[in-house]
């Protein structure tokens, strides 16, 4: 094995994926006093009827939404408009089937060289060109509050579990402010999401076969995998996960939704849950039987850089010697990109399980499920 060579080079298959009131009327009442106190009476009446109409006609063109933080939102009861806070919203909205109602969103969705972080932007690029900015996209980043206000948005779409970040935004704003959040695909927080949008913006129809779609493909997952005896299963590793940042092979998951999904056996998995850092030692004592790294260029690089340094350390894995390395696709980029979370399960599965995922060809299933999505 020449020592020149990139681990990029041993990558021997790559997933590839391309990155959607009625008014009440008030009632007029008849005067029909004879005397002064009469007459007062029935103004005082008139009044207070005139007044819980027009209550009533207000309460007809509003409604009131439980977000994913279990905030009461008083929400007009016809949506024409939304700005999106960050990535997340603007990416839930385009699962949600709102796109078209967008009319801010914020830089990265309006930069093609941001596909990684959003991949709907990529076929939306020009039609959020054409629309306001209303802050950098980055998590706690700024969020340009007077711009916001001068559209005037029906509803404020934001990501977040915080409750009471959501209700400062909104008194600041004044317009209503709905929370969503998508921790991952199989998490139950997505399609609660779905459903509060579909309910907000009147696409529940879109909304119920996109659930329907992802809550499918779980479920296939799940069958294809469950019975697959423990002591049958490759063990695996994916390395070079970013996670504030870029990180070389070091950077890993534990309980990585792609793997927990197929019952994958994650050797990270004893070390602690979600992203972290390892020392690189351990991935040798591990020595997984398939290795999976991300492919993002700058993650990629690390890890050449690294081999060429110290070509040892990974012609001596075991994954490296039998040519069982492979690439993932990163998904979470200011939370999770749900199409790439799927397809990434997809193709851990055909690397893992060839014979449960044999009928998968993983160019179709991905275009699927990213058109799905």
């Amino acid at each position: 094995m020449k020592k020149n060579k990139t681990l990029a080079k041993i990558i021997t298959i790559a997933m590839c994926a391309a990155m959607t009131a009625t008014a009440l009327t008030a009632c007029g009442s008849t005067q029909t006093a004879s005397s002064p106190e009469s007459s007062v009476q029935s103004e005082s009446t008139s009044s207070a009827t005139e007044n819980k109409a027009e209550s009533q006609t207000q309460a007809a063109q509003t409604r009131t939404v439980t977000d994913i933080c279990g905030r009461q939102v008083e929400v007009p009861a016809e949506v024409k408009s939304v700005v999106c806070t960050g990535i997340p919203a603007t990416r839930m909205m385009v699962y949600a089937g709102g796109v078209n109602l967008i009319r801010g969103v914020s830089a990265n969705e309006q930069n093609a060289d941001q596909l990684t972080t959003c991949p709907a932007a990529e076929i939306y690029t020009k039609q959020f060109a054409e629309i306001e900015t209303v802050g950098s996209g980055w998590p706690n980043s700024e969020i340009y509050g007077e711009t916001i206000i001068g559209l005037e948005p029906d509803v404020v779409i934001s990501a977040g579990a915080d409750p009471k970040q959501l209700d400062e935004l909104q008194e600041q704003l004044g317009k209503p402010v709905i929370g969503t959040m998508a921790t991952s695909f199989n998490t139950e927080d997505f399609c609660q999401s779905m459903d509060l949008l579909g309910e907000v913006l009147g696409t529940t129809d879109h909304v119920k076969k996109v659930n329907a779609a992802v809550r499918g493909y779980i479920e296939d997952l799940e069958n294809r995998t469950k019975d697959i005896p423990e002591e049958g299963k490759p063990t695996a590793y994916y390395g070079a996960v970013s996670f504030k940042g870029y990180n070389a092979i070091d950077g890993t998951y534990g309980n990585y939704p792609p793997f927990d999904a197929i019952h994958a056996v994650n050797v990270a998995d004893e070390a602690g849950t979600g992203a972290m850092l390892i020392d690189k030692e351990k991935l040798a004592d591990w020595d997984p039987d398939v290795l999976f790294v991300n492919a993002e260029f700058a993650s990629l690089k690390m890890v050449n850089d690294d081999y060429a340094a110290n070509p040892g350390f990974y012609d001596n894995l075991s994954a490296v010697k039998n040519g069982r390395v492979y690439s993932q696709a990163a998904y979470n980029a200011v939370y999770t990109n749900i199409e790439i979370a799927i397809c990434n399960a997809y193709y851990a599965g055909t690397v893992l399980y060839p014979e449960q995922f044999k009928d998968v060809n993983m160019e179709e299933k991905a275009i699927e499920i990213i058109s799905t999505m």
